[in-house]
């Protein structure tokens, strides 16, 4: 989609040398800013092509299957952008109801990051991590190589093997694994596997992470990582897309095809015959 693409435009330039380390964080404040505005005026477009080529119920009932969002927040300013456009009474109420299921929801997102705990000092490849009371650090990452990246990683985590995920916001794929990894990592909670997943930076923003973290309640260790990290990850585990999985052991060697998709690991014990 245009936004997408526009994602991508935005996410490149974020990388591009002529920005200073100082202005970067303007810079990606501004950017996500900028999406999100775009987001919303593709909304308006939609709802005003939806108006010209339909009416009446035909019409309401295309705009409540309006979904192009990953991210509560996102969801439920697009739904504020629909709801004074309805006119058919099922279409409302539906809508309505959506849209109070979504605030509930971004309430929620809210209540846990604010009640998550800062940590006091950085790490020597992240930024000061968030600890959350549901089990998951979260750390954003940048200007590290994927080998410094993994050697942190053994280096934090001796004796445990690594189920890695990496994945992205606006990845559908990637999104609708993720409660299946939550239940994998409550199954195994008392094995010697860590769950890394590290976010990529292209076409999302560091809000839009953590509120999908906090949406699903994901433990495990999070990263959310720049394009150059996330590009380095890719070539050393030869991912083709998102997401992309990756298994190294105890004794820290990469085991290619372990499997394919967490999904392939269908619960605790599956887990277990994997560190085998």
């Amino acid at each position: 989609s245009a936004i997408k693409k526009i994602d991508s435009m935005l996410a490149k330039h974020s990388t591009d040398p002529g920005i200073s380390e100082t202005m970067k964080p303007f810079y990606d404040i501004l950017s996500a800013r900028v999406v999100r505005v775009l987001t919303l005026k593709q909304v308006d477009i939609g709802i005003r092509r939806i108006d010209s080529v339909h009416s009446g119920p035909r019409a309401d009932i295309l705009k409540v299957l309006v979904r192009d969002s990953y991210d509560p927040e996102e969801m439920q300013a697009i739904m504020y952008r629909l709801l004074p456009t309805l006119k058919t009474d099922w279409c409302i109420e539906q809508l309505a109801s959506q849209y109070s299921a979504v605030t509930k929801r971004v309430d929620a997102i809210n209540r846990t990051l604010s009640q998550s705990n800062q940590s006091s000092k950085a790490d020597k490849i992240a930024n000061p991590a968030i600890r959350t009371d549901f089990g998951a650090t979260l750390s954003s990452i940048s200007n590290v190589s994927a080998v410094d990246f993994l050697k942190s990683l053994r280096e934090h985590f001796p004796g445990k093997a690594i189920i890695f995920d990496r994945w992205a916001t606006w990845c559908q794929p990637c999104v609708a694994t993720l409660p299946h990894s939550a239940k994998l990592q409550k199954e195994s909670k008392d094995l010697p596997v860590v769950f890394v997943y590290a976010c990529t930076k292209l076409g999302s923003d560091e809000k839009k992470w953590k509120n999908q973290i906090a949406d699903l309640k994901l433990p495990g260790q999070h990263f959310f990582i720049d394009e150059k990290l996330d590009s380095e990850i890719s070539a050393m585990f030869n991912f083709t897309g998102y997401p992309g999985y990756a298994f190294i052991n105890a004794a820290g060697e990469f085991k290619p095809n372990a499997f394919q998709s967490l999904l392939d690991l269908p619960d605790g014990k599956a887990v277990e015959m994997l560190l085998k």
